[in-house]
């Protein structure tokens, strides 16, 4: 143990010493307590010498120093299909994944780089619903998350800070009505998003029957969806529809008669299929590896990419509406794991995995970027 040491410097040059537990067969642990966010420079040496590659960089990242001004305080139906927007600013809060998911991801958000690790956030509602934003980084919860814009102007109730604080059910996916016979509710994530060429559903729940419920959904060119109402048990109806092309679709629901108090609902459909990924270049330790996730054609959702499981940092740029620039700088040589997935499902011929090979002087370096499904792409760099 005394043949190895660690020194970890920060970004203000503050050194420390890192402490070293011996796990057996050869094999340690290093721990240190990082005190300020940025990027640290990790020597290890043994026999004062130091190991190959050293220093290694680890950046911190803190999520209490990631800011959210400008946030929406509830969402006006009159403003329906309007873009919202709020403004995050991580330049103090180091280097890491900024995730932010509205209701699950069935709202899409889109995020726009403004410089120096500011951005600008923006969503459309389309239904007058509650609408709950969540906001990680590097998996962590950021200060204030989560935060719930609830309607106004609509039949939707806002809770007293007490039921806040002990409902249990997400008001995302439910919405409610009331006819003459009485009160029904619908629920179910069919409600807001739909998979081209997959089954969706929601339920409608409360007294009457199936003989009363009239419901029809539009495609974005205004052709029928068919969707079939199942009585699966008293006060309880499944309804069941396929879409078959991305876009927004109208649902009607029609009870007794009578139409929904809120109007019309709104569903995205969405098709992961159409997801493309270009690898760009980069294939040593310590230079960018960039990609591009091309989603034009995928309609809305929430776009999600990893590396190596969220262990190393990544950097999304958006590249226009629906295309983004994503960036990541291997420490070593291995194999590198990219995973994207869209509203939950894995993109087609991921996971990729990226070969990154140790330096050699003077030579030109291919990196093979392995898709799952499709054939080895190479790239190289000098």
């Amino acid at each position: 143990m005394k043949d190895i040491s660690i020194t970890v410097t920060a970004p203000s040059n503050k050194r420390k010493h890192a402490r070293v537990v011996p796990l057996g067969d050869s094999t340690y642990k290093v721990e240190w307590k990082a005190v300020e966010a940025g990027e640290h420079a990790v020597d290890v040496r043994l026999y004062n010498q130091s190991v190959y590659e050293s220093p290694f960089i680890c950046n911190v990242g803190d999520p209490e120093l990631v800011s959210v001004k400008k946030m929406p305080t509830f969402i006006d139906v009159a403003e329906l299909f309007t873009d919202h927007s709020f403004e995050i600013d991580a330049s103090a809060a180091g280097s890491g994944n900024l995730e932010i998911m509205i209701n699950g991801g069935r709202v899409a958000c889109r995020v726009k780089e403004l410089g120096n690790r500011h951005y600008l956030a923006q969503f459309t509602p389309t239904q007058p619903i509650t609408h709950v934003i969540e906001m990680r980084f590097n998996g962590e919860d950021v200060r204030g998350s989560p935060w719930k814009l609830y309607s106004k102007g609509a039949t939707d109730f806002v809770p007293s800070q007490q039921s806040t604080q002990t409902t249990s059910t997400s008001s995302s996916t439910k919405k409610t009505t009331t006819s003459a016979d009485g009160y029904f509710e619908l629920t179910g994530a069919g409600l807001q998003r739909a998979a081209v060429g997959k089954p969706s559903h929601f339920e409608i729940l409360g007294e009457g029957s199936a003989q009363n419920v009239q419901v029809r959904i539009h495609g974005p060119n205004g052709s029928d969806v068919p969707v079939r109402i199942d009585q699966r048990s008293p006060g309880k109806m499944i309804c069941e529809y396929l879409v078959d092309q991305v876009g927004e679709h109208r649902l009607d629901v029609t009870i007794d008669g009578r139409p929904l108090e809120s109007g019309p609902l709104f569903i995205s459909a969405y098709n992961a299929d159409k997801i493309t990924i270009e690898p760009l270049g980069g294939g040593v330790p310590n230079q960018p590896v960039q990609f591009i996730v091309d989603a034009v054609e995928a309609g809305k959702g929430q776009l999600e990419i990893s590396v190596n499981q969220g262990r190393v940092p990544n950097n999304v740029q958006m590249q226009g509406a629906g295309r983004c620039l994503v960036t990541f700088i291997p420490q070593h040589p291995g194999t590198y794991v990219i995973d994207v997935t869209f509203n939950g499902e894995q993109v087609q011929g991921c996971p990729i995995r990226v070969e990154i090979l140790p330096k050699q002087v003077g030579k030109p370096v291919s990196t093979p970027f392995i898709s799952e499904e499709t054939k080895t792409i190479s790239s190289v760099t000098r």
